[in-house]
């Protein structure tokens, strides 16, 4: 009889969309406030695994400028780490608009600590 049961409620639409879930609740999303000019609200992502350019690339750093979504894009590899990246930062970002008040990316904590790093240590000297 268990056996039915459980074969019942794996089959059952119903059963499995009100199921509760194991764990905490998930928190409420809060939205990110929206920059008050250009360039002072930057996101970054990587986009990987492309076709090998004839200059060895295969990835693209994608920077985003929150305000008006313009989007300066910079190749790179793969393997590209916290302080190439910061490079990258600094030459398309940086150097053209200044250093912006925040930045969003889903790269860990540590990346972030030697990112923001290499990029002041890049804009003082």
């Amino acid at each position: 009889m268990a056996k039915d049961t459980d074969n019942y409620v794996l089959s059952c639409d119903l059963c499995q969309r009100n199921k509760s879930q194991p764990g905490k609740p998930h928190g409420h999303l809060q939205p990110m406030p929206i920059p008050d000019a250009p360039w002072e609200g930057v996101s970054m992502d990587f986009i990987v695994v492309l076709p090998k350019t004839e200059g060895g690339y295969d990835a693209l750093v994608v920077l985003v400028n929150r305000f008006t979504k313009m989007i300066p894009l910079a190749p790179t590899t793969s393997s590209c780490t916290a302080e190439q990246t910061a490079r990258l930062f600094f030459d398309n970002v940086v150097r053209l608009h200044g250093v912006p008040k925040s930045m969003v990316s889903d790269c860990g904590t540590q990346f972030h600590l030697y990112f923001f790093w290499s990029t002041i240590v890049r804009s003082i000297g």
